[in-house]
This record gives structure tokens, C-alpha cells and sequence, in this order.
């Protein structure tokens, strides 16, 4: 096959890269989704959380963007690392420090809200993102119900920084 065959079927074959809208998008408000820019994640460690603890943590919104959450998943083992846990006898409470906003309106089953690495929970997919102002702190509590062991906590907070959003922007 000579340089001009090739070249001929590379020219009869379709692109490679097809861009498909993500569904997110249509989530966000119009005057939000242009400023979409980088894609981030915050995380939280609870390492360990002991039985029967009920332990608060911060997460820092970084100074430079607002931040969309979309999606959160968790990886729980036990504190050797070396069991995944299934089912986590949590409960979870999230409140947005800056806003004075609670996530819901009490602590929800770890299950209920969070997803796995390989299932994140998509929060768009329930009917909201939820956006998280610069510089604001996002409080995790998290509540162990066994009282009898500890587990290693480690969950992420998936979604975009958005930078340069007019004040007059509606809240998510």
C-alpha cells in the first residue's frame, strides 16, 4: 500500500474523537457553564475512625475558585488496609461552614450519599449539584455506629473549579 492508498482511507474513516455533551452540563446554570475550567476533587481521611466516634473534619475550599461538587465516592477498609468494607455502619452529616447550609436535614446513612471508586454517587444524577463558594469550609462529620471496630475512611469530593463567577450568580 503506497502513501496516497493510505491517505485515501484515512480520509474515508470517521474521527476518532467525537465530543458528546455531558449530561452534567445541563445541570448547571446557564450563566455558570462557560466558566466551567478545571476539573478537581477535595478529599477527607478518617484515619481511623473509631468505634463508636462521631468526628467532625474540614475540608478548605481553595482561596482561587469556587468548587462544583458532582460526585462523591468513599473507599472504607479496616485499619490494616487490606479489607474493603461493602457495608459501612456510618452515619454522615456535611454542612457548608461559609453559607451556613446543611447538606440534609440530618445525618444520612454513609451508603445513602456516597458511592465507590468504581460506582462513584453521581449527585447530578439525583437532581442537584452543589456549589461551594471559595475560601468556605465544607464540615464532614462522620458518626461510626460499630461499637466494636475501626475503620479507615478515605472519601472525595469529584466535580470543577469555577473561576470567575459574577456575584449575581445564582446559587447551585
Amino acid at each position: 500500500m503506497n502513501q496516497q492508498e493510505l491517505a485515501e482511507i484515512r480520509a474515508a474513516m470517521p474521527p476518532t474523537i467525537v465530543r458528546v455533551p455531558h449530561p452534567i452540563i445541563g445541570e448547571i446554570p446557564a450563566k455558570l457553564r462557560k466558566l466551567l475550567k478545571d476539573k478537581f476533587a477535595y478529599g477527607v481521611d478518617f484515619l481511623p475512625l473509631a468505634a463508636n466516634a462521631n468526628i467532625p473534619l474540614p475540608v478548605q475550599i481553595e482561596a482561587d475558585s469556587d468548587f462544583i461538587i458532582v460526585s462523591a465516592q468513599a473507599i472504607v477498609t479496616g485499619t490494616t488496609n487490606l479489607v474493603q468494607s461493602t457495608f459501612n455502619p456510618f452515619l454522615v452529616d456535611i454542612r457548608d461552614t461559609g453559607s451556613g447550609r446543611t447538606f440534609f436535614n440530618s445525618a444520612r446513612h454513609f451508603n445513602t450519599i456516597f458511592g465507590t471508586a468504581e460506582a462513584p454517587a453521581y449527585w447530578w444524577r439525583m437532581g442537584y449539584v452543589k456549589r461551594l463558594r471559595a475560601s468556605s469550609t465544607m464540615l464532614v462529620s462522620l458518626q461510626n455506629l460499630d461499637a466494636a471496630n475501626a475503620f479507615n475512611v478515605r472519601i472525595t469530593f469529584d466535580g470543577f473549579k469555577v473561576f470567575n463567577i459574577p456575584e449575581s450568580s445564582e446559587d447551585t
